[in-house]
């Protein structure tokens, strides 16, 4: 609507229950904020006949939130990067941001940053 300043909300082309779709879809971290944002969001208000849950589907950009696949890829990418994890360990803990970027690439954007951080940290000890 601030695009288009002549637009009521009346007016606005996705329904009232589609946007409590896309918002029930980010607290529940089935995708982020960004995400429904920057592509769900546009998507509708092209064709709002789609619900938010089947573009996110259709796009593959529901989050992955399970533990186990989320460890083995936190795993995999520690055990590549031994000398990171060592220097983490003596103090520079600035590498968080280079670990969680990793995971996040190999995972191809589809975790869950907040679990991601949590596992790590554990992890990291």
């Amino acid at each position: 609507m601030n695009e288009n300043n002549d637009l009521t909300a009346n007016q606005f082309p996705v329904s009232i229950q589609t946007l409590a779709n896309l918002i029930q879809l980010v607290e529940q971290n089935k995708v982020s904020n960004s995400t429904a944002t920057q592509k769900i969001l546009p998507l509708l208000l092209q064709d709002s006949t789609q619900s938010p849950l089947e573009l996110a589907q259709k796009n593959n950009w529901l989050q992955n939130s399970d533990a186990g696949t989320l460890e083995q890829i936190i795993d995999q990418v520690l055990a590549a990067m031994p000398d990171k994890v060592k220097e983490y360990q003596k103090g520079k803990k600035g590498l968080m941001g280079l670990f969680v970027g990793e995971i996040m690439k190999q995972s191809k954007g589809s975790t869950d940053p907040k679990m991601v951080n949590q596992l790590l940290a554990q992890k990291l000890g």
